[in-house]
């Protein structure tokens, strides 16, 4: 990035430095925003909340007080009960294990606690203080299990509702999960010293929680972000978070429209879905080329991404299977869809076997949770993208496409965001938007995907259809 600052940043500077107003700082891709907040900050004494723990160690490393907002709930919770916490990722799903639910409503069980936390629902029964988002009520969870295609009924909502009041009362003792570090804080009154100036990173992926955490920091609030990459509502992101923080907190908009990322091809490429996008003055021209040949196009150091797993996993084999190294990123992928294999198939069968069992799970799911049909569809076409003879081998390769070991890297759009290439493959243009996408919000996170994907580039974007 130069060294000359923009007038998009100089104008951030200055509200910054010279007025008490909160601000909503519009990013685009590429912008430099960290750079920009670092030498906004100017000094002044602030809390900076950053989305995920590089960015918090990247500011810390600036000697700025930066945290998560998980790493600031956590400590907040431990002071509020006094003790120190130990940390079980499994908490839940040891808790309804525990509750010995039907195993036909376990996985709707599990999710929609999981949700319902996310949402900020508290059981109505719950003793002590607390703020709760939304009200427990039926009604309410009948919405939010719609919401998520999640099956619904008294014995689910019962069930549920158990479990959440078993997870509060294991959080009071110290016994926590990720989310509980941000549920506990923002909604049991743990406590939060105010701060006059509160940054916080990647603002459009915020969910209800962590609004209501950052109402209780501060009254002056600068949020930086870019609404074009908001991707994350599966997974309880509000919608138009920037938006809405910015009406809570009476924020000025002001631009961040250069990219230094993206050469000037590319940005052209990204301005079909955010025109203001602009390339810095001396960015070189790039290349922006198209192939019907993918693995024509592929070189060491190039990625590749896709919108669904699917294609990435069928490309991933070919390569390797033909001598270049290559790996998938996402190890929580490869966790969902082990774990899927063995409750499909407890001991290894052969395919023979294990595919009539897929298809047969993956057509309940589909009846059941219709709004679940992309998510089913693309688990089972990656399961048998893979040509393995039993299902144990089918475990094994998936193992084996994750561990890190290659020369070209593949992975979803989702995954990709917040990293950069020199060389991207946008493999599957063509799928964009998904034919899944109904509604206002799912059709706009397409195009939000697709502007991910191109601005990944720093030196070459290559489209490629998938052509079988």
């Amino acid at each position: 990035m130069p060294h000359a600052w923009s007038s998009y940043q100089r104008a951030i500077f200055s509200a910054t430095q010279e007025s008490s107003d909160s601000l909503s700082i519009n990013a685009v891709a590429g912008s430099g925003k960290t750079t920009t907040i670092i030498e906004a900050a100017g000094g002044q004494e602030c809390l900076f909340l950053a989305f995920n723990k590089s960015i918090a160690t990247n500011l810390a490393n600036h000697g700025l007080d930066a945290s998560t907002f998980n790493a600031l709930g956590h400590r907040a919770w431990a002071k509020a009960i006094g003790k120190g916490l130990t940390l079980n990722t499994s908490k839940l799903y040891g808790i309804v294990k525990d509750l010995e639910v039907p195993s036909d409503m376990f996985t709707d069980v599990l999710n929609l606690t999981r949700f319902a936390k996310i949402a900020g629902i508290v059981p109505s029964d719950t003793v002590g203080s607390y703020t709760s988002l939304l009200c427990d009520e039926p009604e309410v969870w009948a919405d939010l299990a719609d919401e998520r295609d999640l099956e619904f009924g008294p014995e689910i909502l019962r069930f549920a509702r158990r479990a959440l009041a078993m997870s509060i009362a294991q959080a009071r003792s110290g016994i926590i999960d990720f989310q509980d570090q941000i549920y506990h804080t923002a909604l049991f009154g743990a406590p939060l010293a105010r701060r006059s100036l509160v940054f916080v990173d990647e603002a459009q992926d915020l969910d209800p929680l962590q609004h209501r955490i950052l109402s209780r920091l501060t009254d002056r609030l600068i949020s930086v972000g870019d609404p074009n990459q908001a991707c994350y509502g599966f997974r309880g992101a509000e919608a138009q978070s920037m938006q809405h923080l910015a009406k809570r907190f009476g924020a000025r908009d002001l631009p961040l429209s250069i990219s230094y990322r993206c050469p000037r091809s590319v940005v052209r490429e990204a301005q079909q879905y955010v025109p203001r996008m602009e390339s810095w003055g001396d960015a070189p021209a790039g290349i922006v080329d198209k192939t019907s040949e993918v693995l024509s196009a592929i070189h060491p150091g190039t990625h590749i991404l896709c919108r669904y797993n699917a294609p990435i996993f069928k490309l991933a084999w070919q390569l390797i299977t033909s001598g270049t190294p290559a790996n998938i990123l996402g190890k929580d992928i490869s966790v969902g869809l082990r774990r899927l294999i063995r409750r499909i198939a407890p001991e290894s069968i052969p395919m023979a076997e294990f595919l009539p069992r897929l298809h047969a799970w993956a057509a309940n799911e589909i009846a059941n949770k219709p709004r679940k049909e992309a998510q089913v569809t693309d688990r089972v076409s990656t399961l048998t993208a893979i040509p393995a003879a039993t299902s144990g081998e089918l475990i094994a390769d998936i193992e084996r496409l994750f561990r890190g070991a290659g020369i070209v890297t593949l992975s979803s759009i989702h995954r990709a965001k917040g990293l950069e290439w020199p060389h991207v493959v946008f493999y599957g243009p063509e799928l964009l938007p998904s034919k899944y996408a109904k509604t206002d919000m799912q059709l706009e996170q397409e195009a939000n995907l697709a502007y991910i994907a191109i601005t990944r580039a720093k030196e070459r974007l290559t489209y490629a259809e998938i052509t079988a």
